[in-house]
């Protein structure tokens, strides 16, 4: 069902309620003119005070013998019932001086009454209840005398009917605007709400938020449709922002690894690095033997299957917490957290004596490789970047001094 159709089914409920409500006050309006005819207001006011009072004793005797919860109710029940009636009283036109002296009487009473009345509520006190039952039946007499003086005032009390009339036409007022006000709340409802609902996810997927769920209106009219189209266009955008995350975290790898032997790349081992500064580190650097005469001799791709060869090995020896990198052409770099010099050396002797027990198988012939390592720690240096310098400095001398050996520089 559209919104269109749900509109004009909340006006004609609408109508119909409305018209409903103007058949009765009118049926109440005629009976209220019968009733006028035949009997005075002001004594149909009393007979139901009568009436009231019977029922309220009655309850109270019933609670007195059998003082249960139920009777206690009823009996609350009866007793605002009572309450109801009895302010009638006070809008009797009395002109009588006998029948004003009942009335105070009555009155007076009435705050006896409810007094006794809260005793027993609040304390279920069934003496009381007995004891107010007494008290009523006094009240009953008065009652009935007062009855029995105002059906010679018939005349008088009759022309009440007439107010009755305007407060009943106040009420339909009432009445059928509160109708139209919830009615108009009702349609307006299922609008607003499904739309502050749509905002709210908005704002929050503009915020970042891929956690939310799907939008939940069972609904099959233009709201509804608004909703499911709003539910596949999050997740098209959640599934997309997802693929755009896991490309970026492909091009972030990309960016941060050489391509060739899939180590860190200077640029990620120097950033990597500065994270070490005022830090207790050592920093292994070496390169392959001969290279130049290796890539001339057998060619760039001998001499690439090389370097791939050192990075594996590399791989294998460094520890998990190491950061091992290509820094460039046939030189590789180790930085090792929390390592001083000394053990950076034995870690470089190590790896110096598994390289050179190596080879590579190039045509029929086994290449050996052997390389130079130069290490420093960072005693007295700050940066990465001096210990960078000075362990570069060793793999000089190490070139030097007839590669295939480590040097430190103090």
């Amino acid at each position: 069902m559209n919104l269109q159709m749900k509109f004009l089914l909340h006006t004609a409920v609408s109508i119909l309620i409305a018209l409903i409500i103007m058949s009765i006050i009118i049926l109440k309006l005629f009976a209220m003119q019968v009733t006028a005819s035949e009997f005075s207001n002001t004594l149909l006011e009393v007979e139901q005070l009568n009436s009231s009072l019977e029922s309220y004793q009655q309850s109270l005797a019933n609670y007195g013998k059998n003082p249960t919860e139920s009777n206690l109710l009823n009996t609350i029940s009866k007793f605002n019932e009572f309450l109801v009636e009895a302010k009638s009283v006070n809008k009797l036109r009395i002109t009588d001086e006998e029948d004003q002296q009942r009335i105070e009487l009555f009155q007076e009473k009435m705050t006896r009454i409810k007094d006794k009345m809260n005793i027993v509520t609040e304390q279920q006190n069934v003496t009381v209840a007995i004891q107010l039952s007494s008290i009523i039946n006094g009240v009953l007499n008065d009652v009935h005398l007062l009855s029995q003086s105002l059906k010679e005032q018939y005349d008088v009390f009759s022309k009440q009917n007439n107010w009755e009339i305007v407060y009943l036409f106040i009420f339909s007022g009432v009445m059928l605007l509160g109708i139209a006000s919830v009615s108009t709340y009702i349609s307006t409802r299922k609008i607003v709400k499904p739309i502050q609902l749509l905002n709210e996810y908005s704002k929050r997927i503009s915020a970042g938020d891929l956690e939310i769920k799907e939008l939940e209106l069972n609904s099959k009219d233009e709201i509804g449709q608004l909703t499911n189209s709003f539910n596949t266009m999050r997740q098209s955008l959640f599934t997309l922002v997802r693929q755009l995350r896991r490309n970026a975290d492909k091009l972030q790898t990309l960016a941060n690894t050489d391509e060739l032997t899939k180590l860190y790349n200077r640029r990620f081992f120097m950033s990597a690095g500065k994270q070490m500064d005022g830090q207790s580190f050592s920093i292994i650097i070496f390169d392959i033997d001969n290279f130049k005469r290796i890539n001339d001799t057998y060619g760039h791709l001998v001499g690439d299957k090389m370097i791939v060869h050192v990075a594996s090995l590399l791989k294998s020896v460094v520890t998990q917490k190491s950061i091992c990198g290509r820094f460039g052409g046939e030189e590789f770099i180790v930085l090792l957290p929390e390592k001083g010099k000394n053990e950076a050396m034995k870690q470089a002797e190590n790896l110096r004596f598994i390289i050179e027990q190596s080879s590579i198988a190039v045509d029929d012939e086994q290449l050996s490789v052997t390389c130079s390592f130069g290490v420093a720690d960072s005693t007295g240096m700050s940066d990465v970047m001096s210990v960078v310098r000075k362990a570069d400095t060793g793999l000089y001398f190490a070139k030097e001094n007839g590669k295939n050996t480590i040097k430190s520089v103090v």
